[in-house]
């Protein structure tokens, strides 16, 4: 359960440090967007 908790709390650093950048949230999308098809 502790593994859980550390994971998700990198997850929610990570996305707040990554939305932070419009650039990467742009990159992420366009991911998506190629992973979708």
């Amino acid at each position: 359960m502790e593994l859980l908790t550390k994971a998700i709390s990198f997850t929610m650093s990570s996305l707040s440090t990554w939305l932070g950048s419009k650039d990467l949230f742009k990159d992420a999308i366009k991911l998506f967007e190629s992973d979708k098809k």
